[in-house]
Parts: structure tokens; C-alpha cells; sequence
């Protein structure tokens, strides 16, 4: 009832999502990045994955930066990690996406919603309460959710 593509913009988030060759089993995390400290102070990765009490070693990640998605790698070797995060992705700024072209602004909002549609079918999500995905996770599918900021989800 709220969260309804047009059909156009439905087989664009499908095929990005095929495109990743998920597993059927997997954890989803958000970590943010960007200009979210000005909200709230960046959570390191560590908590995340200190959150994840399934022996599930495939992870989604929900992130604008590219440097964490190689972070992780780095520290978690044995974790295969899937995201839709680009290499040139280094932090998510309101004041320079504003002022991109509606071509632009359409295919990064397509791929935020192929990945709010990849942590919602998670096994397990960890985010931060704090932000607009953890939110509407945390309220959609409390029994899935875990914050590494809050115990649960809030509305600001």
C-alpha cells in the first residue's frame, strides 16, 4: 500500500536486483556514510557485524561509500559481500546531489530502491535507527532488526 513501483521503475529495481545473483540466505546491512554526521556520529564497521548472530557469512551492504564496502573485505575475508555501491561512491552529499541532472538523480534513487528491497527480504538487518532506511525497516520488519545506534527504531 506504501511502497508501490510503477511498472517502468519496478523491472529497473528487479533487474538490478538479479543482477547482484543474491543468495537465498543473506544478512543486509545499512552503513552509513556521507553527510549523515552531521545527524549522528558514523558507527564503526565493527558494530555492525558484532550485531550479526547468524552463522550467515553472505551480507548485502546499503552504503554510499565505497570505502567501506572494500573496509569490510578487508576485515571480514570470509564473508562474501554483494552491494550496489559503485567504486567512485565516496559519501552521499545532499548540497552536490541536488545539483545533478534528473537523469543522475533517477538512477541513484532506482538503485536506493533495489537496496531497500534487498534488506527487506534479509534474514537478518542491521542499520542505524537514525536514518531514513533503518526507520522504515525497523518499523516494516521489526522482528529482523537490529540498530547498532538505538535497541529500536524511532521517528524523529
Amino acid at each position: 500500500m506504501t511502497w508501490k513501483y510503477n511498472l517502468g521503475v519496478e523491472k529497473e529495481v528487479h533487474n538490478l536486483i538479479l543482477s547482484l545473483g543474491l543468495p537465498s540466505e543473506y544478512i543486509g546491512f545499512h552503513i552509513r556514510g556521507g553527510d549523515k554526521f552531521l545527524e549522528h556520529k558514523i558507527e564503526p564497521i565493527e558494530n555492525y557485524f558484532s550485531r550479526n548472530e547468524t552463522c550467515i557469512k553472505n551480507v548485502f551492504v546499503l552504503t554510499d561509500d565505497y570505502t567501506v564496502i572494500s573496509n569490510i573485505k578487508k576485515m571480514y575475508p570470509d564473508y562474501s559481500v554483494y552491494t550496489l555501491c559503485e567504486v567512485s561512491e565516496h559519501g552521499y552529499f545532499h548540497g552536490d546531489f541536488i545539483n545533478q541532472d534528473t537523469a543522475y538523480k533517477r538512477r541513484k534513487l532506482i538503485r536506493l530502491f533495489a537496496s531497500i528491497d534487498i534488506l527487506a527480504a534479509s534474514k537478518l538487518f542491521i542499520g542505524t535507527f537514525s536514518s531514513n532506511p533503518g526507520m522504515y525497516l525497523g518499523m516494516r520488519s521489526p522482528t529482523i532488526s537490529k540498530g547498532v545506534d538505538f535497541d529500536n527504531w524511532i521517528i524523529w
